[in-house]
């Protein structure tokens, strides 16, 4: 699950097997889908790194398709929120290993 803000640009990290050309964000509230083309895609060795202009709402979750033509490339989902309750927060670790 992917947790953004509803600040411009956002940036998704997904994990793509192929190139996309568009991504589909439906909102889980309203059920409604939007389509987008315009995005940067970096990659980062193991996942790709997305910078797009979203259009979202604080406090909602989204789904997102990534695709190449009619294509499912990739499936994620997607939180948006500003924190501002402290309710959600990403938790970053380390992944230090200790050998003896």
């Amino acid at each position: 699950m992917q947790v953004v803000t509803t600040e411009q640009p956002q940036i998704l990290k997904l994990m793509l097997t192929e190139p996309i050309d568009r991504i589909l964000l439906t909102d889980e509230s309203e059920n409604t889908s939007i389509l987008y083309t315009e995005f940067t895609t970096v990659d980062k060795g193991y996942y790709y790194e997305i910078t797009i202009d979203l259009d979202l709402v604080n406090n909602r979750f989204y789904k997102i398709e990534a695709k190449f033509e009619d294509a499912l490339i990739c499936y994620d989902k997607l939180l948006c929120t500003d924190g501002i309750d402290n309710r959600y927060t990403q938790r970053v670790t380390q992944n230090t290993f200790i050998t003896l």
